[in-house]
């Protein structure tokens, strides 16, 4: 905490849910420093899902939206592969047009 020298709180939100391990890693004066915190039964936590807890509305977690923009980047992609062969097979049928109006001609 600021108020405290020699004392430091780092604070964070998970954006995923699930096991959790915490490595520290440095040196404090002489002392090398190189523990891990594990979440468990007989330690701390998982990070639990939060769904639950929202009111009055849920907000998607992270996760749920990359899934849907994957989602949605695919159906772009497809689109535009279908826009790509629509304008292939138009650019052959206009030519094939022009060339049948040369025959006649």
């Amino acid at each position: 905490r600021f108020e405290t020298p020699g004392a430091y709180d780092g604070s964070f939100v998970p954006t995923a849910t699930g096991s959790y391990t915490f490595h520290i890693v440095g040196k404090i004066e002489s002392l090398a420093v190189d523990e891990k915190f594990i979440s468990g039964p007989n330690t701390f936590d998982d990070i639990a899902d939060i769904a639950a807890l929202q009111y009055p509305n849920k907000v998607p977690m992270a996760d749920d939206l990359r899934v849907k923009l994957d989602s949605i980047q695919s159906g772009i992609d497809q689109t535009r592969i279908i826009a790509i062969a629509a304008l292939a097979l138009a650019v052959l049928g206009l030519g094939g047009a022009a060339l049948a109006r040369r025959r006649m001609a």
